[in-house]
């Protein structure tokens, strides 16, 4: 993971360009024991559009108010004139009390890059973010990925963290992290990290995945699986069939590794070859009985 930073460092590096604008920012409460972890969008002039922290859930308020934009771009988000309980200050922050980080995720560069529609991305966020709000460290969490499905564990709800056999970017662009796969990653590159929720998502969805594992085996308690996953940190290799990213879940969480896709492909081959037997068997007997039948008529 990257480092964090103080609010004063946060400051100066998100408004040095007014390009910055549209960014996800992970704000969390350094000060107490239950270090609250927020979600911001940064929209200009240091300021700051509340979307979700772990105390008080989504703010619907501020997403009202985003969804409700004729257009959403970088320019609209800073002269918006938005309600002042939706908005913080970055001077409202003191920089020994919170820890700062600017993902790698900027909503309206994203939006053109993969040319999707703003809105339709920032409610997946909002989902998404329903979605982290009932978790517990040591759910599983499955990100959607298209034709398939990347599996992990979160370890740390005060950063928001997973834990995951990973791989690196698929390209260079500025948001490959929102986007990475381990599709076509070298096995000696793939590897156990520490990701935050919001980057390994991306514009994709998110969902809570345990029972896909816990409905055949019992899951462990929940800091054996948060221990077990952070002593495979930095761990290389991945196989397809053997040690794929389902395999790393259910071995830390449930004691024995497995892929619920890969059982569910092998069952669908399994049924397809034993319809194909079936119908070449049917179509044999068959031919057999009309070859029969002719035979009699001849006679």
């Amino acid at each position: 993971m990257r480092q964090f930073y103080t609010s004063i460092q946060m400051l100066q590096f998100i408004s040095e360009y007014n390009n910055n604008i549209g960014y996800l920012i992970g704000i969390t409460e350094i000060t107490n024991s239950d270090k609250n972890w927020s979600l911001m969008l940064y929209i200009g002039n240091g300021r700051l559009l509340s979307l979700y922290s772990k105390n008080d859930g989504i703010n619907e308020s501020a997403f009202e108010e985003i969804l409700n934009m004729d257009n959403i771009y970088k320019e609209a988000l800073k002269k918006k004139n938005w309600q002042s309980e939706n908005v913080k200050e970055f001077d409202q922050f003191s920089e020994n009390c919170f820890d700062f980080v600017c993902y790698e995720f900027n909503i309206i560069d994203i939006s053109i890059e993969k040319k999707l529609d703003a809105k339709n991305l920032i409610s997946t966020i909002k989902s998404n973010l329903s979605q982290i709000h009932q978790l517990e460290e040591g759910d599983v969490i499955i990100f959607e990925r298209g034709f398939y499905t990347h599996h992990a564990i979160l370890v740390d709800t005060s950063y928001m963290t997973v834990i995951h056999k990973w791989g690196e970017p698929e390209d260079s662009t500025s948001f490959g992290i929102a986007s990475k796969s381990i599709i076509g990653i070298p096995t000696e590159k793939a590897c156990v990290s520490e990701d935050f929720v919001i980057e390994v998502a991306g514009y994709r969805s998110l969902s809570k995945g345990n029972d896909i594992y816990d409905s055949r085996h019992e899951p462990k308690e929940k800091d054996e699986i948060l221990k077990e996953c952070r002593a495979r940190l930095g761990e290389i290799g991945y196989s397809v069939l053997g040690d794929n990213c389902h395999h790393f879940v259910s071995k830390n969480r449930n004691g024995i590794a497995r892929s619920p896709e890969i059982e569910s492909v092998q069952d669908t081959l399994k049924k397809f070859a034993i319809f194909s037997v079936s119908a070449v068997s049917a179509m044999f007997v068959f031919n057999k009985m009309k070859g029969k039948e002719k035979r009699n008529s001849l006679e």
